[in-house]
């Protein structure tokens, strides 16, 4: 039986974290088992094709139950929110760099690449305020504000759900959010990462256009990441001028156990 396998202590959680908390087992589990068999670049397109799965059934479920008033504002082409810095974990970075390389021509895809590149150095060493303040629109939207990625797109953005398209046009902070979603979204991430983290893969987040330009230049980056390589070292890790953000430990290492007080970091997406 899983450290996780008694799972009495859900109950002593309140609505948002218990959804989090499962979103956490139920990833964490279908993760180890994908993870368990043979490791090639089919597994790193299920591994990430079986995150956003999770993530889509439970918000479906979230959103049936949601009343008209609660529901996402968010619509192709409204891109307020590509400007945000968005943490990636390394098979987001790698199902990305495979999902494009397989959708796009090669001169359309050489010049992605080229403005990865652009973008990337001009924000060397950026802080996290330094990014929010000189805004900077995702190099993934196309030319008419909608993503450019958006079945690919990472979980950070399938979980970021505006209530009020007036709130993000002002700027407004904070923006009103679907909690329930987001919570979800958390939960399937943290179960990503304690699945790959536990089996000896890398697997803190790192800065998006910084990961997936590495996922394009690094030779072969998935098999390498899928024999435990360090693929991402000396990508982008956001970093605030009190303190680096770093990514959230989902279990005390105490008692195996996730933590009850889930959502304190969610905004570090």
């Amino acid at each position: 039986m899983g450290p996780w396998s008694d799972q009495a202590w859900l109950h002593a959680l309140d609505p948002l974290n218990a959804v989090l908390a499962r979103a956490l087992l139920g990833e964490h589990e279908a993760a180890t088992a994908i993870l368990a068999g043979r490791r090639t670049a089919a597994t790193v397109r299920a591994l990430v094709e079986q995150a956003f799965a999770d993530t889509r059934t439970t918000t479906e479920a979230l959103l049936r139950r949601t009343p008209p008033a609660g529901q996402p504002a968010c619509r192709a082409g409204c891109a307020f929110c590509c400007a945000i810095p968005v943490l990636v974990q390394p098979p987001e970075a790698l199902y990305l760099a495979l999902h494009l390389r397989a959708r796009l021509h090669a001169d359309t895809l050489a010049a992605l690449v080229a403005r990865l590149c652009q973008r990337v150095e001009a924000r060397r060493g950026w802080t996290l305020e330094q990014r929010r303040t000189r805004q900077r629109r995702c190099v993934f939207l196309t030319a008419d504000g909608r993503c450019g990625m958006y079945d690919a797109r990472p979980l950070a953005c399938r979980g970021y759900t505006s209530q009020s398209a007036e709130a993000c046009q002002e700027d407004r902070d904070p923006i009103p959010v679907h909690d329930g979603v987001m919570s979800a979204t958390s939960g399937v991430s943290y179960g990503l990462a304690e699945a790959t983290a536990a089996l000896g893969l890398e697997s803190a987040r790192y800065e998006l256009e910084s990961a997936v330009l590495c996922a394009f230049e690094v030779p072969d980056a998935t098999a390498r990441w899928l024999r435990g390589e360090r693929v991402f070292t000396g990508c982008e890790q956001l970093r605030s001028r009190e303190r680096r953000v770093e990514p959230v430990a989902a279990a005390d290492a105490s008692d195996h156990k996730p933590r009850h007080n889930f959502l304190a970091h969610r905004h570090l997406w």
